[in-house]
C-alpha cells in the first residue's frame, strides 16, 4: 500500500467517524429540541407574575437548578412580548449597577410588581360581579375559576353563592 493510499484511507476513516458524530449530534440537538419543546414556558408578564412563577419553581428542582442567578437567567430565555421589553430594561439597570435583581425571589417580586395590578383582588370582585354565563358553560367555568385563582380571601360560600348567582336561568 503507497503512502498516498494510506492518506486516504485515514482520510477516509476520519471523513466516516466525522458523518457518524454529525449524525450522533443531530439526534441529540432533535432530542435536546424535543425536551426544551416539553419545558419551554411560553410566558405573558402576567401569567409569569402569578401563575407559572409555581411551575418555573418545580421545573427547577427537577432540574436540580439551586444557583439564584441562573434561575434568573433561565427564566428570561421565556419571556415574551412586553415582559421581554421589560427585562432588557432592567438588565440595563442591573449593567449600569442602577439595581439588583439577582436572586428567584427579587426577580418574582419585580415582574409581579411591573405587571400584576396591586388591587387584583378588587378587580377580580368587580368582574365576577358583572360575569354572567351567556355562552358555553365551560367559557363560564373557565372565565370563574381565573377570577377565583386571583381572589384568595374569597370564601367557598361566597365562590359558591357567586357561581350560581351568575349562571344563566
Amino acid at each position: 500500500m503507497s503512502f498516498q493510499d494510506k492518506v486516504m484511507s485515514m482520510f477516509a476513516s476520519v471523513e466516516s467517524r466525522m458523518e457518524a458524530l454529525a449524525g450522533c449530534m443531530e439526534a441529540q440537538d432533535q432530542e435536546i429540541r424535543q425536551e426544551l419543546t416539553i419545558y419551554k414556558i411560553a410566558v405573558s408578564a402576567r401569567v409569569m407574575a402569578t401563575y407559572e412563577a409555581p411551575r418555573v419553581e418545580r421545573y427547577f428542582e427537577v432540574i436540580a437548578l439551586t444557583d439564584e442567578a441562573t434561575k434568573v437567567r433561565t427564566t428570561t430565555l421565556y419571556l415574551i412580548d412586553n415582559a421581554t421589553l421589560w427585562w432588557c430594561r432592567r438588565f440595563a439597570d442591573i449593567e449600569k449597577e442602577t439595581c439588583t435583581i439577582d436572586t428567584w425571589d427579587a426577580f418574582k417580586i419585580e415582574i409581579k410588581r411591573q405587571f400584576y395590578p396591586e388591587n387584583v383582588a378588587y378587580l377580580a370582585r368587580k368582574s365576577m360581579k358583572r360575569l354572567k354565563h351567556t355562552g358555553s358553560i365551560r367559557e363560564y367555568v373557565k372565565e370563574f375559576s381565573t377570577l377565583m385563582l386571583e381572589i384568595p380571601n374569597m370564601s367557598e360560600e361566597e365562590l359558591l353563592f357567586n357561581f350560581i348567582d351568575n349562571l344563566q336561568s
